[in-house]
């Protein structure tokens, strides 16, 4: 089970003011943060005709006053000024429950994975060196589970065990097919000695990382209060929690399998019911007849 709880948030003000100089020209000056939704998509939503056309997410407030004449006779606003306040917050949640049926000292694996390709080598073609060939391996990236069980008399089993958990990372396109795609993986290898049907908890991680970033100006930036018109401030945070829990049981009659798979059939039954009813929820009942 593996629970991911991501938080960021967002807090800044972007403003641009120009002011003539006699007949001579104009001084610009402002800040740029660079952030969604700041003073340059604003000017250019203006330059479309339509200044509510704006990007970003979040509380997004803006204003503009007056003008001003370019020697050429262009106008330009006189005053521009963007605050973004933004909240972000995520929970995921991933439950993997598989099931392995195997003999005793006999090794036994599951695999739910994509079979993914990666780059292993590069080389060009010596008759057009404008060909790349490349060289692909494919690899399994998912869940995979493998283990051997020995069965004691006494009623515990001591279990070889592997376990594995691996996702692909987002990546830009030109990384994923120059370089190949980036995974990430968490694997565990260990023994353990567990009795018949107890649980046993194999590992645990959990690991919280907090990345904040400040642009802002120098010396302005830091005087108080009015500091916060010269500065934009972002703070993400996540914690990622990852444990792996197993239990054995151990089949010593036919009846017990039956048993087994009885139970396993009726909670697949009940979940499936359950979702049914979660999309009967969510989707109109349209009647037999369509209407």
């Amino acid at each position: 089970m593996e629970v991911n709880i991501d938080n960021s948030k967002d807090l800044g003000i972007e403003w641009r003011g120009a002011i003539e100089v006699g007949n001579s020209g104009a001084v610009l000056g402002g800040t740029n943060f660079g952030f969604q939704g700041g003073v340059t998509d604003l000017i250019a939503a203006i330059a479309t005709g339509n200044p509510l056309v704006l990007a970003g997410q979040g509380l997004i407030a803006g204003g503009i006053g007056g003008s001003v004449t370019l020697p050429d006779g262009t106008e330009i606003p006189a005053v521009t000024a963007i605050l973004r306040a933004a909240q972000t917050m995520g929970n995921i949640n991933i439950l993997s429950a598989p099931h392995l049926i195997t003999v005793d000292n006999k090794e036994a694996e599951i695999i739910v994975a994509e079979n993914v390709p990666f780059i292993t080598s590069t080389s060009r073609d010596q008759t057009n060196l404008a060909n790349v060939i490349n060289t692909v391996e494919r690899k399994d990236v998912g869940i995979i589970l493998r283990l051997t069980p020995h069965i004691h008399e006494s009623e515990f089993v001591l279990l070889d065990i592997y376990q594995e958990a691996s996702a692909l990372k987002d990546a830009s396109l030109l990384l994923a097919t120059t370089i190949g795609p980036t995974t990430t993986k968490r694997s565990t290898r260990t023994n353990a000695l567990v009795k018949n049907g107890d649980s046993v908890l194999l590992g645990g991680l959990m690991q919280e990382q907090i990345n904040t970033t400040q642009n802002k100006v120098p010396l302005l930036g830091d005087i108080p209060l009015l500091g916060r018109l010269f500065r934009f401030d972002s703070v993400t945070k996540k914690k990622t929690n990852l444990l792996i829990m197993l239990t054995p049981h151990v089949i010593k009659e036919p009846s017990d399998m039956v048993g087994r798979t009885l139970e396993k059939s009726e909670r697949l039954r009940k979940e499936f019911e359950r979702k049914r009813q979660q999309a009967d929820g969510v989707l109109p009942d349209f009647g037999t007849n369509g209407q």
